[in-house]
């Protein structure tokens, strides 16, 4: 019978097959490297490749993990694997990039060849986190080579944009919520990531006693040593899950934006040059558009000129996968611009210091975007 080792090598090589030369690491991460794989432990895996992969690149991942995941794999019942693939230009933290996913839950959508294409996920931040704090590179180099280390505040946020899909399954997956839940505490108040039974453990030391009694069966039916019976612990369960979410969501909402209170005012910028915008209509593009590609901003470069159906507008080439002269949109963006006079006060809503502009709203509640280099530099 194949051991975990050995499954998770013929795995990697699977992996490593269909990627090719684009990869750059191929990280093992979870718990098989933090506390030991439980008896329904997910293979965990994120793959860094150097280039957006390519039709044949997919089929192929694909097929290797229909033949090689979960109980419905083709060559045979094996241990469920969750493989996640993300290119290394496309790993920022407010715009994370899924290129490809697979999970059982998936296996269906996989098969009929309706799994997702690049989109942004902010999860990808939770699973890079984790990668490089305790991953273990099976091809290519070190977790901590190829993965940016992301902010606590990115972390927090990360968690907090997850809760709502991870309560929505409570009913029918009541320990991995749980756990899960416990996890995500641990995380957000010391700032790590720790086994899901070893976080319910620890959370439940200053738990009252009901839901201290049921995290601890969490925790023991996890590793496989009881069995767990949801129905009498209803009442403990939907208690703990009210505290944990409330102290998740207060969390997520605690960082700073751009640096100021979220009670505080909007920073302001004084206008120092008039602004005026194109006679061109403003274009929106969203995630999943298929755009042609133009030219490069001389002026500035950090954009592409893109046409579509409803129009055309300078968009940010980071925010596209572009293939040649066509591409496909990974980051929704509006091309709105704000006209704005000399001596004028704006509010600075949103800043994006990669391509040189604001998102800015003046006294007349307009929004729209400005250069840096009409606004005075920060008091």
């Amino acid at each position: 019978m194949e051991t975990d080792s050995e499954r998770v090598e013929r795995l990697a090589e699977v992996i490593a097959e269909a990627l090719e030369r684009t990869l750059v690491s191929l990280i093992l991460y979870g718990s098989a490297v933090s506390g030991g794989l439980r008896p329904d432990s997910d293979i965990d895996l994120l793959a860094v490749v150097s280039h957006a992969l390519d039709p044949s690149q997919r089929e192929r991942l694909v097929d290797g993990l229909l033949r090689t995941s979960g109980r419905r794999a083709f060559d045979g019942p094996a241990r469920p694997v969750e493989l996640t693939v993300i290119v290394t230009d496309h790993m920022r933290e407010a715009e994370p990039v899924v290129q490809f996913q697979y999970g059982e839950w998936l296996r269906d959508d996989a098969t009929a060849g309706r799994l997702a294409g690049p989109h942004v996920d902010h999860d990808v931040i939770l699973l890079m986190a984790m990668a490089r704090d305790s991953g273990h590179a099976l091809r290519g180099v070190a977790p901590e080579d190829c993965l940016p280390e992301p902010s606590r505040g990115a972390v927090r946020a990360a968690i907090t944009a997850t809760l709502p899909a991870l309560l929505g399954d409570l009913t029918g997956d009541e320990r991995n919520v749980i756990l899960t839940l416990a996890r995500m505490l641990v995380t957000v108040r010391e700032g790590r990531f720790v086994p899901k039974d070893a976080a319910a453990e620890r959370i439940a030391r200053a738990a009252p006693e009901e839901q201290n009694e049921m995290l601890r069966i969490a925790a023991a039916a996890y590793r496989g040593e009881v069995d767990d019976d949801w129905t009498s612990l209803q009442m403990a369960m939907r208690a703990f899950v009210a505290d944990a979410a409330s102290e998740i969501a207060a969390a997520g909402t605690s960082e700073p934006l751009l640096g100021h209170s979220p009670s505080a005012p909007l920073p302001a910028r004084v206008v120092t040059t008039d602004h005026e915008i194109p006679d061109r209509p403003p274009l929106i593009v969203e995630p999943g558009d298929t755009v042609e590609v133009g030219d490069r901003d001389a002026e500035w470069p950090a954009f592409v000129f893109v046409t579509t159906p409803r129009g055309s507008g300078w968009v940010p080439a980071r925010h596209i996968q572009i293939d040649g002269r066509t591409g496909v949109v990974l980051v929704g963006y509006d091309t709105t611009e704000l006209p704005a006079r000399a001596g004028g006060l704006l509010h600075v809503i949103r800043d994006d210091p990669e391509s040189g502009w604001a998102w800015c709203r003046d006294d007349a509640a307009r929004e729209g975007w400005v250069p840096h280099r009409v606004l005075a530099p920060p008091a």
